[in-house]
């Protein structure tokens, strides 16, 4: 059978048959165009339970590709856990990647450990744009703790969890959301570093 002929073929068919055909159709395309987006954004993942950071030194010659993200998202206000995780994003070259090629317009790395994980979006030229943190049952600010029990003198604190959001050129966005309980009542917060409820 020519092509010609299945064409035709193809016209005389059934209404129904030819909507259904048409929709596997638009459903491929759109697959195919999803894998082509994908391929622009490959995703590594770095685990840091696995990695140990060298001592820093004030001569030190490590060298922090990312300084401008660092210094940003550095704050005395942290748990330790969370610093630690920022500087192995800080000092990770993704141009060392057998992913990166430099082609992609975002290139996405996951850094994870057992508390949670910074996800890092590098531009085509291996500079952080963007990152997103989320970590769970960290330490908690002093301030934040003092606001909480302040207005809820009587209540336990249960669940801790931590989001931050870096952008290039833009301000920080930082907060917790706190868990706490009070016999079998529960509620869940929204508190700034600052110790302000949003």
């Amino acid at each position: 059978m020519s092509f010609m002929s299945f064409g035709v073929l193809l016209i005389n068919l059934n209404p129904r048959v030819m909507k259904t055909f048409s929709n596997y159709l638009l459903l491929l395309l759109f697959l195919i165009g999803m894998g082509e987006i994908h391929s622009q954004r490959l995703i590594a993942e770095v685990n840091t339970d696995k990695l140990e950071l060298p001592k820093f030194k004030r001569s030190s010659t490590l060298k922090m590709y990312h300084k401008e993200y660092f210094h940003k998202m550095k704050t005395s206000r942290i748990a330790q856990h969370i610093l630690m995780m920022r500087k192995h994003v800080a000092m990770y070259n993704c141009k060392n990647s057998k992913q990166f090629t430099g082609q992609q317009t975002c290139f996405e790395v996951k850094f994870k450990s057992d508390y949670g994980y910074i996800f890092a979006h590098f531009n085509s030229g291996g500079e952080i744009i963007k990152t997103e943190e989320v970590f769970s049952d960290i330490r908690i600010p002093n301030q934040v703790i003092r606001s909480i029990f302040y207005i809820y003198p009587e209540w336990t604190l249960e669940k801790t969890k931590f989001y931050a959001m870096y952008e290039l050129n833009q301000p920080i966005d930082t907060y917790y959301e706190v868990e706490i309980k009070k016999g079998y009542q529960r509620k869940t917060l929204k508190v700034n570093n600052k110790g302000e409820f949003l």
